[in-house]
């Protein structure tokens, strides 16, 4: 099977006291998945075991088994998304355990990986993708949904397909404060593709990157996880 992608939102199932049943943010296999085929361990370590009920995200997830080059792109990523006072504990948690790199998001200098653009290229945004001196890598965050509304939908018709592709950019709080608590250059796959990357990340071609962000305006909090 070639390139397979899985895409989720979470959701939130009511037991018969109305109180919501626990739902796991990334599940124990997808865990163990990780572990068996990247070479660093702890990468979900910062992300909560189990949702709240604001919480809504999307992901890329591992198949169970072992990977192989057929995997897509040879990325992964968790972008989990909630409201900053369901998460606070979790929030001063993780900042409190160190971080080594911190930004404001709307800082024209900043070092952003829109990681479902790295091999596409169908919608390329200007200020992504780009190696940045003395930065750390950070998503690109319109591609997520905030729940404060679309900013606009990029269309693309290609050539030999019957409709054209769609690409949806979100609204992103204007204060959100960014958290780089680890992050690191290089290809940690227990496997080798070779896989192309965008010339313009120079070292950082392959890598890793985790943190949090926060919104104290719009009440969000992000917990995120890239590999590429």
């Amino acid at each position: 099977m070639n390139k397979l992608i899985i895409f989720f939102s979470f959701s939130f199932i009511l037991s018969c006291n109305n109180l919501y049943k626990p739902v796991y943010v990334i599940t124990p296999e997808q865990r163990i998945s990780l572990q068996r085929n990247y070479k660093i361990n702890g990468l979900y370590s910062h992300i909560p075991e189990f949702a709240k009920e604001s919480t809504h995200g999307s992901a890329s997830s591992l198949p169970i088994d072992t990977l192989n080059c057929d995997y897509i792109n040879q990325s992964l990523y968790a972008i989990i998304i909630g409201n900053k006072k369901d998460y606070l504990q979790d929030f001063k948690k993780t900042v409190d355990s160190g971080i080594v790199y911190k930004t404001v998001y709307f800082n024209s200098d900043n070092f952003i990986i829109d990681i479902r653009e790295l091999k596409n290229k169908l919608f390329h945004i200007n200020k992504c993708n780009k190696f940045r001196k003395n930065k750390m890598p950070i998503p690109y965050f319109e591609g997520y949904d905030f729940g404060l509304g679309e900013k606009k939908t990029l269309e693309k018709q290609l050539e030999g397909e019957p409709r054209p592709r769609y690409r949806t950019i979100y609204n992103v709080p204007k204060d959100l404060k960014v958290y780089v608590i680890d992050a690191k250059a290089g290809n940690f796959w227990t496997f080798d593709c070779k896989e192309n990357r965008p010339k313009a990340l120079k070292q950082w071609q392959h890598g890793y990157s985790k943190g949090v962000a926060i919104s104290d305006k719009d009440d969000k909090v992000v917990f995120w996880v890239m590999i590429w």
